[in-house]
């Protein structure tokens, strides 16, 4: 019941002493779609679309959608909820001409890099203390069982993807000066690496991350749907979770890129680190978008 669920998410902030909760439908993925286990937006305020932000106070309630989204977001939502339409106000506009001298709570994880910069931005001009939610509280809150695909992921063979992996990467590694390249998109990892798998609806992907250099690639996916017999020459693969703790072992005096798309958390990660990377647009991106004659 979407009353109670935002009703414990209110007490969590008071008991935190904190003025604002803000979440959009974006993931830890922060991709198109979202799985259904993660649709913490939706679970707490029964919106079904693909783009929404949420800013909850104990008082307030402000929604944030698009032209497409007005009339659904009406029928969904509580009607406490003040809808805004984004195209004649942005969630930042907003943020800068009515919240000032308040506190903040976000999780990094689920916002990009541009969104949490230009966030601390207004928030400095405005007297907002933004602070990580580092547990997320709605997963506290939300007791839910994770379904996982039982599938294995699979690679595409060059008869059907016209270009093998070392390729793609020499590719990369001409248009970028770089040692280091981290990407955390899953879609632009699975077309580097020929990669395919049943982690979102109508996306053929692996909810994955890497970390590729010239020489090496390492694949951070979740290992139980991996095919063991999968070997990739220069490829390692680890888990999921040990991609922070091998972002850290980068070496410092090494030249580091990461995909700007990349999710706030990992880029304050880094620099937490010491490691000083510079933020480029995925290179993957326009690479990929150019067809070769197989997959034409």
């Amino acid at each position: 019941n979407m009353i109670n669920n935002l009703e414990k998410l209110i007490k969590e902030i008071s008991l935190k002493k904190i003025d604002f909760y803000v979440i959009s439908t974006n993931d830890e993925n922060l991709l198109e779609y979202t799985p259904d286990q993660n649709k913490r937006l939706q679970w707490l305020t029964n919106f079904s679309g693909s783009n929404g932000i949420a800013l909850i106070s104990k008082k307030k309630r402000f929604f944030f959608t698009d032209g497409r989204y007005i009339l659904q977001a009406k029928k969904e939502i509580d009607s406490k909820f003040k809808i805004i339409d984004i195209q004649n106000e942005s969630f930042f506009s907003f943020l800068q001409k009515n919240i000032k001298h308040k506190t903040m709570l976000i999780d990094y994880r689920i916002f990009n890099i541009k969104f949490v910069k230009e966030l601390k931005r207004i928030a400095e001009l405005n007297s907002v203390k933004i602070y990580h939610d580092k547990k997320n509280i709605i997963d506290k809150i939300w007791d839910r069982k994770v379904k996982k695909s039982q599938k294995y992921c699979f690679f595409l063979e060059k008869k059907i993807s016209g270009e093998d992996t070392l390729s793609k990467k020499e590719r990369i590694f001409n248009k970028i000066n770089y040692d280091f390249l981290i990407l955390t998109s899953s879609e632009s990892i699975c077309w580097l690496m020929n990669l395919r798998g049943f982690d979102l609806e109508h996306t053929p992907i692996v909810l994955c991350r890497a970390i590729v250099s010239k020489t090496t690639i390492k694949l951070f996916t979740d290992l139980d749907k991996f095919p063991c017999k999968a070997k990739v020459k220069g490829v390692q693969t680890l888990s999921l979770g040990e991609f922070e703790s091998e972002i850290l072992k980068l070496p410092k005096n090494k030249k580091l890129a990461l995909n700007s798309s990349s999710s706030y958390f990992h880029y304050e990660l880094m620099k937490s680190g010491g490691l000083k990377p510079d933020l480029i647009e995925d290179p993957c991106i326009n690479i990929r978008c150019k067809k070769n004659e197989v997959e034409i």
